[in-house]
């Protein structure tokens, strides 16, 4: 009966982990070029706007000097929670990355932390 118990605890954890995983999985892939058009992406001066509305802006531009090589990191900052939204998310990274295909693109959600 303890060796029954014993297979159910570890079946139970097995089971709990990999429902786990799989909900903090990542989609890892960039959204076309083709995907974005009806998003309504646009960058204006310092903003990035969705359909006309600013949902988040350009704070910061860095330099790096790593292994001989520079690097631009271009750091935005989300406006709207919205965009905070998973599948939002990579669309305006997809849409960032496009635009600036040679610079890493940071996006940060420090509006909502207090």
């Amino acid at each position: 009966m303890k060796k029954l118990a014993y297979i159910a605890l570890i079946l139970f954890s097995i089971m709990l982990s990999a429902s786990i995983l799989n909900s903090c999985k990542v989609q890892n892939q960039l959204y076309s070029e083709k995907q974005l058009e009806s998003e309504n992406f646009k960058t204006k001066e310092w903003c990035i706007l969705k359909d006309g509305t600013v949902v988040a802006e350009l704070e910061s531009v860095e330099w790096e000097l790593y292994k001989g090589k520079f690097y631009r990191e271009i750091s935005v900052t989300v406006i709207d929670p919205n965009m905070l939204i998973t599948t939002n998310l990579i669309k305006m990274m997809s849409y960032m990355h496009y635009e600036y295909p040679d610079s890493k693109i940071e996006i940060n959600n420090d509006n909502f932390i207090k």
